[in-house]
């Protein structure tokens, strides 16, 4: 939170109130335990007791709701008319007991020109990214992430839709929901998809999919044979239908049980990158 006071005299202010004459801001921080950095040191000694506390996945296989949340208070800050400036850099993010929030927080977005404003809000994003790749990458296999990442380099029309986009990547979802998101879009927008899906030149990979059914799961070749309804194209749209109608049906056609994670675990590694890049597009 910030504060902002002026006055036209002082009238024997404080010093304090005379800096907010002047038009200097306050900023308010919760008492933190330790920086990022700091608690980083900590757990490389072992002395954290917790050490599972700042996991970056979670048990879904999606990344921990802290992190997800860090999203969310950058989107606060620039509401705020605020940027932050620095979020590569680990001492910028504290510790308050069970939470990790942000500090250091750069300045006022209306000081900038205005065309620099919208830059410096994606810039903000970017380092945050940055910061969760150097995290990463000596402890985590996760090619999932990949997708993730490359979102926040995307250009969008607008800085709401680049938002929208990053809090509802796929990636940020449970499995559950992340295959409901998928089959909801064949519902809510098959027409204004099919043509991108099926003319862009990035999906052009999942064009004849079907000629891998010799590797498909039992629940899935069930589903793509099935002589309910009519049969499957080789577009990439007729994947998207496919995977609504895997949703839909699987539980039918699957002798072993299969849960939720078990069909997005099957579609996620037959169609690598397919959730992304659909997202993108919608």
């Amino acid at each position: 939170m910030y504060t902002f006071c002026k006055q036209k005299k002082s009238l024997g202010a404080s010093e304090a109130e005379k800096n907010m004459v002047k038009g200097w801001w306050s900023l308010c921080y919760d008492k933190f335990d330790n920086t990022l950095a700091e608690w980083l040191i900590k757990l490389h000694k072992n002395r954290i007791r917790d050490r599972e506390k700042f996991n970056l996945k979670a048990a879904n296989n999606c990344l921990s709701d802290f992190w997800q949340s860090t999203i969310r208070q950058i989107v606060h800050i620039h509401g705020c008319g605020l940027f932050h400036g620095s979020l590569n850099v680990y001492d910028n993010y504290v510790v308050v007991g069970d939470q990790l929030k942000l500090f250091n927080v750069g300045g006022r977005l209306e000081s900038l020109r205005v065309q620099d404003q919208h830059a410096m809000k994606i810039q903000d994003f970017q380092e945050f990214r940055d910061t969760l790749k150097i995290l990463m990458r000596t402890k985590i296999t996760w090619p999932e992430s990949d997708g993730f990442f490359k979102c926040f380099d995307e250009k969008f029309d607008s800085y709401e839709k680049y938002v929208e986009k990053l809090k509802n990547h796929p990636f940020l979802l449970t499995p559950l929901e992340r295959v409901k998101y998928i089959a909801g879009i064949y519902y809510d927008d098959k027409f204004g998809v099919d043509k991108k899906l099926n003319e862009g030149r990035n999906f052009s990979k999942f064009q004849n999919w079907p000629k891998y059914r010799h590797k498909f799961e039992p629940f899935l070749l069930k589903t793509l044979e099935t002589r309910n309804g009519k049969p499957y194209g080789d577009s990439p749209s007729e994947l998207l239908r496919f995977l609504r109608n895997t949703y839909i049906h699987y539980r039918q056609y699957s002798k072993k049980g299969e849960d939720i994670l078990n069909v997005d675990t099957a579609f996620r590694t037959h169609w690598v990158g397919f959730f992304d890049m659909v997202h993108l597009i919608n």
